[in-house]
């Protein structure tokens, strides 16, 4: 606790929010605040202000100063496309990056977040391991429908979860770490003499990837794909795409799909992966999921709302580093291209040498081809059976006003994807 008064606990509020203090995630924070004002609270827009923070060193350092502190440190935020958003996210990648964990180190911590309750476990789980991974004394977490606070119970509910959080601190209770930490594979990739290309016929190919040239590995990866394929496949860095920024969370693209920024990004989706037979995401994972221009990317494409974006196409994941320890990641990779009707197929560098990795890459591209040509999509899943119902109810019901695309595309739909998902 703080020396300055023995009863009151300073809390510092990472806010995850692209809207700042307007959120609603915000409004439980200011609910807190109003049902336990004997303690301090400080609330950090880190989401919010990340332009800012990534270039100034000044404001950098009185984030980490006020960070330090804390006796208990709040991750909140809303969820974005099963995890946070890509700016929070990229404020988590600077903390690594510049060697700033000892900021965090024995510091108690606990996750709020706000959402329609869809994919809020995995968000949960990747702040647990940054938590943990930073050395932090992880509590738990609480996850609010967004109308929550509207309710007499679930306010009840709040304030006990805050009670918990204040007591643990309080008595300084002690935690035990619950995700061990990442081992990263030593292997250096070095790909091997391709044999046969693989013939991709009349099938568009796009091999997408967010390599900055930090990792060997990741360009060996998509450079071996590519000479494995007969013909032409598209090489595209995420990198060289027009993207302003992160989504920001306006719902302006709710009404007809327009997004609010005059970006190339939609031009990109619409005209370079929307005719694609076969997507190809090289990655690398950074902290306990893939970069933030890869988080970037799946947010932005929010702008087709609730609705499959890349229905039918056959998607590979190629992906650089520990993506076998981190169970939320593949989770989310899963969903995602189950959620949108796709058929993902996954391949790791986690392997004992280059010959078994050259193997593995040829397969998938083979694979990839085989399906595109059958047309093979499996079944779907729980992921998408249950999301799409979660997405159905609540845009015929609270969501409805925002989303106005949505509910067209589901009135339009609706008996071929109840058909489809029941």
């Amino acid at each position: 606790m703080n020396a300055d008064d023995e009863n009151s606990m300073k809390c510092v509020i990472l806010n995850g929010s692209p809207k700042g203090d307007v959120s609603v995630t915000m409004q439980y924070i200011a609910y807190i605040r109003k049902k336990f004002p004997e303690h301090t609270y400080e609330i950090l827009n880190v989401a919010h202000e990340i332009k800012t923070i990534e270039k100034d060193t000044a404001a950098w350092n009185r984030i980490l100063e006020i960070i330090r502190s804390a006796d208990l440190v709040l991750w909140a935020f809303p969820l974005y496309y099963l995890l946070v958003c890509a700016q929070y996210k990229r404020f988590i990648e600077l903390v690594f990056e510049r060697n700033a964990q000892d900021a965090f180190t024995g510091t108690y911590a606990a996750g709020l977040s706000t959402s329609i309750h869809f994919f809020d476990q995995t968000a949960h789980a990747y702040i647990h391991a940054v938590s943990d991974d930073l050395g932090m004394n992880y509590l738990g977490f609480y996850s609010a429908e967004m109308g929550d606070l509207l309710k007499e119970e679930e306010r009840t509910r709040l304030e006990k979860f805050t009670r918990f959080l204040i007591t643990a601190v309080e008595d300084t209770i002690p935690v035990q770490r619950e995700i061990p930490p990442l081992v990263r594979s030593s292997l250096v990739y070095a790909p091997g003499l391709p044999g046969k290309p693989v013939s991709f016929g009349t099938k568009k190919v796009v091999i997408l990837t967010d390599d900055d040239g930090s990792s060997p590995s990741l360009a060996a990866m998509t450079d071996r794909l590519t000479r494995t394929i007969s013909g032409s496949a598209e090489l595209i860095n995420l990198h060289d795409v027009n993207i302003r920024g992160g989504c920001l969370g306006c719902c302006q693209c709710g009404y007809d799909n327009t997004c609010v920024y005059t970006d190339g990004y939609i031009e990109f989706f619409k005209t370079r992966l929307v005719p694609a037979d076969i997507i190809i995401l090289a990655g690398l994972v950074h902290d306990r999921y893939l970069s933030s221009a890869w988080k970037q990317f799946f947010d932005r494409s929010f702008f087709k709302g609730h609705t499959p974006g890349l229905e039918g196409k056959q998607l590979g994941f190629a992906i650089a580093g520990p993506l076998s320890q981190i169970a939320c990641l593949k989770e989310a990779l899963v969903a995602w291209a189950d959620n949108g009707g796709c058929h993902a197929q996954l391949v790791t560098d986690e392997v004992p040498d280059s010959a078994k990795l050259d193997a593995l890459l040829d397969t998938l591209t083979l694979r990839l081809v085989r399906d595109a040509e059958a047309g093979y999509i499996p079944p779907r899943t729980f992921y998408a059976v249950g999301s799409h119902k979660i997405f159905r109810d609540s845009i015929y019901g609270g969501m409805r006003m925002a989303f106005q695309a949505d509910y067209r595309y589901y009135q339009e739909h609706g008996c071929s994807i109840s058909r489809r998902l029941t």
